[in-house]
């Protein structure tokens, strides 16, 4: 009997967040508006100077797979 394999899901890296972000046309305002996070926040994970507290990583990045980005291990896509 064989287990299905788990996938986890991948992760957002800056770099990743700034593609999405691009690729749907988002401003950096515009993501922390609609991920309800400051604007400090964004700018300074984008740049790499810090990292988010989880709840607001789960919160960028779940605004951006609500509007159809989808994160890879290779990358980004936008979803179907």
């Amino acid at each position: 009997m064989t287990t299905p394999a788990t996938t986890t899901p991948a992760t957002m890296t800056p770099a990743k967040c700034r593609a999405g972000r691009a690729m749907i046309g988002w401003s950096q305002e515009r993501l922390a508006v609609e991920a309800n996070v400051g604007l400090s926040t964004v700018r300074s994970y984008e740049k790499g100077l810090s990292e988010p507290i989880q709840v607001n990583r789960q919160a960028i990045q779940g605004a951006l797979e609500a509007n159809s980005i989808r994160f890879t291990e290779r990358g980004i896509e936008l979803a179907d």
